[in-house]
């Protein structure tokens, strides 16, 4: 955790020395600079899952003074990367696909909206090995439904090997069996630790985001809805009980 705390700072210097380049050369206002990250760390529960530390990423934007945006203000709602291409449509004057999914965030920016959106999806199929899940995160909530019937246990592969890594095989956390579903309120519980599927107390928004998450499923033709998922044609995948990626890769069958 030290290291990728160290990584961050580095970084963040980059990124301002990328900044005090384009002020020096006054290409500032002729650029839209953007800097992202495709996941969470990699670290157990992290990495390749669906949980806060798996799909929080980095993201850091300046645009030109003539987008009039709100500068040092806090916005705290929903976003997510499929939003970028509709914001980068939208200060560009250019017209957003209606096939397109996200969101333009620039009115969050200038002010004019408290929200774009009420909820994020999340999936993941395949990442070193098959591991089906997908989620639907609020403001408050988040539901995650495991869709392999036939892997019960952690999928180790699909976490990068490191000191964390290997004190979670230490405590035979990988031959644990995750729930099938999950659901946390992230306000009493941020580092979702308390599973309340089966509290009664929360059964209508477990109800609520199950079938919130169904829904999307359908609209999207997601290919779960009908059994499991074969891999791409060519690609090369992790057995699932392998500890480590890449230790023994093989061709998957087609699952389906």
């Amino acid at each position: 955790m030290a290291a990728y705390h160290v990584l961050a700072q580095y970084v963040d210097t980059c990124v301002g020395r990328i900044i005090d380049t384009l002020t020096a050369t006054n290409q500032l206002e002729e650029t839209l600079f953007l800097f992202t990250t495709d996941h969470g760390i990699p670290f157990p529960t992290m990495k390749c899952n669906l949980s806060e530390g798996g799909t929080g990423i980095s993201l850091i934007a300046r645009f030109p003074d003539e987008a009039d945006l709100q500068r040092g203000t806090i916005v705290d709602e929903l976003v997510s990367q499929i939003d970028l291409f509709p914001t980068f449509c939208d200060f560009l004057g250019l017209p957003v696909p209606d096939w397109v999914e996200g969101e333009s965030i620039l009115p969050l920016l200038h002010g004019t909206v408290d929200s774009i959106r009420n909820e994020v999806f999340s999936e993941v199929t395949y990442h070193a090995a098959y591991e089906p899940k997908r989620s639907i995160r609020t403001e408050r909530y988040r539901y995650v439904r495991r869709f392999d019937e036939n892997y019960d246990q952690h999928v180790a592969p699909n976490t990068d090997n490191g000191p964390t890594k290997q004190f979670f095989l230490d405590l035979g956390f990988f031959e644990q069996q995750p729930p099938t579903e999950a659901l946390y309120d992230l306000f009493h519980d941020p580092t979702e630790r308390n599973n309340l599927v089966d509290d009664s107390r929360y059964e209508d928004v477990y109800e609520d985001l199950r079938n919130r998450l169904r829904n999307w499923m359908e609209r999207t033709n997601d290919p779960l809805l009908e059994g499991a998922v074969s891999k791409p044609d060519g690609a090369v995948v992790d057995k699932q009980d392998v500890l480590h990626p890449y230790t023994e890769p093989f061709e998957a069958p087609n699952v389906r």
